[in-house]
């Protein structure tokens, strides 16, 4: 599957979608949901979800272990960071590497593009990442002490859970 914008991935991701809407004002440009910044593109705001709202770091070095919400961190940490690894110092402007191969930070598996390893990390990962989130919340609320049950804290719980639900669904038909 060639991606060349976001839309297949958030077709494919409706959770991702629901961060998104269209901004009221002119020139009606994309809107988060959440904290109603606007952007001039969805693959903008899609970055922002991935990094503000969802703190996830998809995109890895390749010569160590930094990760980042956004792959061209990551291309300029290795530009600054492991410039002697590079045969030739004209290729190391921005890319990680010649070609900029872009490696998933759960996996180590590698990509063409930005919106490639998202696709991959989304469906590969998502439901890792969530089961272990929800582990460190129950193993949190363990070690409170005798606190009364809170209904809303338990809302995005099961907001995720939903989520986690419906994208497993969504996935299972393609």
């Amino acid at each position: 599957m060639r991606l060349t914008n976001c839309n297949a991935l958030l077709d494919c991701f409706p959770d991702l979608r629901v961060y998104f809407t269209v901004s009221p004002k002119p020139p009606h440009a994309h809107m988060c949901v959440d904290c109603s910044t606007v952007w001039s593109n969805k693959t903008s705001l899609l970055y922002h979800v991935i990094s503000r709202h969802l703190s996830l770091k998809p995109f890895a070095c390749d010569a160590c272990e930094r990760t980042a919400s956004v792959y061209t961190v990551v291309q300029q940490h290795y530009a600054k960071a492991h410039a002697h690894l590079s045969d030739k110092p004209s290729q190391m402007r921005l890319s990680a590497k010649p070609q900029s191969a872009l490696k998933c930070s759960a996996c180590g598996e590698t990509f063409p593009a930005a919106l490639h390893l998202l696709f991959h990390f989304f469906e590969q990962h998502w439901y890792e990442i969530q089961l272990a989130r929800e582990e460190a919340a129950a193993s949190a609320a363990v070690g409170a002490v005798d606190e009364p049950a809170n209904e809303e804290a338990a809302l995005p719980l099961e907001r995720e859970e939903q989520k986690r639900q419906r994208l497993q669904q969504t996935c299972d038909h393609e």
